[in-house]
């Protein structure tokens, strides 16, 4: 069996506007492995999040998946399946979703349903994907919840943490803390074990003490599972904790990947070197002023020429007025895939490159 679940090749999400056409994900490609925690991360308008609703077909009206592979190794199915060719409304792509694929959404506040009861929303997401295993069920309501999906999600309660599970069962989301309604999130996601998680940074507007706690909840449940996760944060802090590979995104495009250690050991890129030296840190020498990245992120429909990082980047050289490609370097290769693990897009790194990717 392939060590691969998830492969992402050239892909391109697209939102036609009234000024020309976003193009929000653009020709990105990585791949994720069982078990594993692929780490997503850049500024905010990179296209992270965008990357990760691609996967499940959930982008947004006008958005739209315009080309590239997301090939989806299952469990029983010989081939892989290409989520990008299912149709988002297909009853194959409803039984992906929540079932095999999983997503944490940002603010759990606004994902869970204000009039319906934690429980009554993780017993939901049991019956729509467990259903079949079981008697069938004509409706899911306030008064049909079967009892083996009570007593599943009384379950998933407590193994997300929360203290006395039946009880919490019958609160609604506004009665909660926000790390335990980040929990039911969790527990909402992993109710029916799937092989991905994506979690779209699953720790924002928490305080410090309950992240922890809440990480730490996700990597003892993906051990328990045995599932990977897509962790998508602007947090690098969390992704040394987390992610075993790392992919950083810029205007929508991959601009370095490779192993954790690869990318906080040995930056290539100017912006992920940006983003490392703008992390605060303890002890050592006092500092006036952090190192910060000058400027933003350009406007998705001003994009400069060639490089989308170069009126941004300090080491900018005339050539970097055309688009390099993403390239790997000259490193050992992943033992399960057979690819090099360090790719970097940037012409300062030409020199070091062997094969191109891209």
């Amino acid at each position: 069996m392939t060590h691969l679940l998830l492969e992402v090749s050239n892909l391109k999400t697209v939102f036609p506007t009234d000024g020309g056409v976003v193009n929000a994900v653009n020709d990105v490609s990585f791949s994720i492995e069982r078990g594993k925690t692929v780490g997503i991360v850049g500024e905010s308008g990179c296209g992270k999040s965008i990357t990760g609703l691609s996967l499940l077909q959930l982008v947004p009206n006008p958005g739209r998946i315009e080309a590239g592979e997301i090939l989806f190794y299952r469990d029983d199915v010989d081939e892989p399946l290409d989520i990008a060719q299912i149709s988002p409304r297909s009853e194959l792509m409803r039984q992906i979703r929540g079932n095999e694929i999983a997503i944490i959404f940002q603010e759990p506040m606004t994902s869970l349903n204000p009039v319906y009861t934690v429980g009554e929303q993780i017993a939901e997401a049991i019956v729509l994907h467990q259903e079949h295993k079981r008697s069938p069920l004509e409706s899911f309501g306030l008064q049909k919840i079967p009892k083996w999906a009570r007593e599943r999600a009384v379950e998933m309660l407590a193994r997300v943490g929360i203290p006395a599970p039946e009880q919490r069962f019958d609160e609604y989301p506004h009665q909660l803390s926000g790390g335990m309604r980040q929990r039911v999130m969790i527990a909402i996601a992993l109710c029916c074990a799937p092989a991905l998680l994506i979690a779209d940074e699953p720790t924002t507007a928490l305080d410090v003490t309950i992240q922890a706690q809440v990480l730490a909840l996700m990597q003892e449940l993906q051990a328990d599972i045995g599932m990977a996760i897509m962790l998508i944060t602007h947090d690098l802090g969390v992704i040394a904790d987390m992610a075993d590979e790392v992919v950083v995104m810029y205007a929508g495009r991959v601009v370095e990947k490779g192993g954790v250690d690869d990318i906080f050991y040995n930056p290539l890129h100017p912006y992920t070197r940006g983003l490392l030296n703008s992390i605060p840190t303890l002890g050592g020498h006092q500092q006036k002023t952090l190192p910060s990245i000058h400027g933003t992120v350009p406007h998705p429909l001003a994009l400069p020429i060639g490089c989308s990082f170069q009126p941004r980047c300090a080491e900018r050289i005339q050539v970097c007025e055309e688009m390099p490609t993403l390239s790997t370097i000259d490193a050992p290769k992943n033992i399960n895939t057979g690819k090099e693990k360090h790719a970097v897009r940037c012409w300062l790194c030409e020199g070091k490159t062997d094969v191109n990717t891209a």
